[in-house]
């Protein structure tokens, strides 16, 4: 049902992270001379085709992230008849999207060589942005929950 607060909140949620999958996470810079690479939510891009793509370089674990977030959160639209279950999966998205920022700390700082440093970019703060409106659609779900509740009590 598109007219309930938490659907809008749900929908902005969904195409912040589908933005996100669109813009660059972060930069890899070499420290002296040099082509750098650049960290998508599906691969590592690097300017120099010289430099081989080894595992590290697949960043398929952020993909799959967002990826469950947008899923949970379409699942959580169209479940608008049981709202427990609409909250859980609010619940769900939101650690998809905490866990993605596991990922960018892994992929980011982690894995990247000892002579490069890594520069956030503007998509990664996205998934905060989504994960806190699945929050407010959360918190609306348990109002409505909890107004049905009441609506039964006087009954």
């Amino acid at each position: 049902m598109i007219q309930r607060i938490q659907t809008l909140y749900l929908l902005a949620g969904i195409i912040a992270l589908i933005v996100c999958l669109l813009l660059p996470v972060g930069q890899y810079q070499p420290e002296g001379m040099g082509v750098g690479a650049t960290l998508f939510n599906l691969m590592i891009q690097s300017g120099n085709p010289a430099l081989q793509p080894s595992i590290w370089q697949q960043s398929f674990p952020l993909f799959l992230c967002v990826f469950l977030a947008v899923l949970l959160a379409l699942v959580a639209i169209f479940s608008y008849k049981t709202r427990k279950r609409q909250a859980k999966l609010c619940v769900g998205a939101i650690v998809c999207c905490l866990l993605w920022y596991v990922g960018v700390y892994f992929y980011g700082f982690y894995l990247c060589p000892i002579e490069w440093t890594f520069r956030p970019g503007i998509g990664i703060c996205l998934p905060l942005l989504s994960a806190f409106f699945f929050y407010l659609a959360r918190k609306g779900v348990l109002a409505d929950e909890r107004l049905v509740r009441e609506s039964n009590r006087l009954r």
